[in-house]
């Protein structure tokens, strides 16, 4: 039906992942992996906000401070001594992708950075950012400069939305280094 219906409206869409039975698909980062972009950016929701909205709420971003890993960005510790960075380290993480914008134009790669939080609940292959938070907004002063905003690594790219739910992909490869 979607082949169809998108074939009528003559939108290029791709329906090979429109299967009856559960089947794994590369994002477009996954083969390119390796070199210094050697890490996936990984993203996860807290429970004491809701997305970055309440992050402006004093007692809400209060008690995120007593969580190390709602503000600042999270490796492992096998990964974090192989690049030489320790807890507390202030880094850069770059994408490797960057997009085109609606007018044609070669945007770059997303670029952030933050403190280093290591632990051992993330995956050594990744480093982790919760939330969205990293405002700069003047109307934001309690949320302002607090956290790390993962939205800015992500390439808008028509080719980065997935074909099932249209949702822009969040597999993102990335380099991680001192600030």
């Amino acid at each position: 039906d979607v082949k169809k219906a998108t074939k009528e409206l003559g939108i290029d869409w791709d329906t090979s992942q429109f299967v009856p039975l559960p089947k794994w698909f590369p994002c477009p980062d996954y083969e390119k992996r390796g070199g210094e972009y050697d890490l996936y950016a990984v993203n996860w929701k807290v429970p004491i906000h809701v997305f970055a909205a309440t992050l402006d709420e004093p007692w809400l971003a209060e008690l995120g401070e007593f969580r190390p890993e709602v503000y600042t960005i999270s490796i492992n510790p096998e990964t974090a001594r192989k690049k030489g960075l320790k807890d507390g380290d202030e880094v850069w993480i770059e994408a490797m992708s960057g997009w085109i914008d609606s007018e044609g134009k070669e945007r770059p790669p997303g670029k952030l950075k933050g403190r280093l939080y290591v632990r051992e609940g993330i995956h050594p292959q990744c480093v982790g950012i919760a939330g969205n938070f990293g405002h700069w907004a003047k109307g934001t002063p309690i949320a302002k400069g607090k956290g790390v905003h993962f939205n800015t690594l992500l390439p808008y790219d028509i080719n980065r939305v997935g074909p099932l739910g249209c949702a822009l992909d969040n597999c993102i490869l990335v380099k991680v280094y001192k600030a």
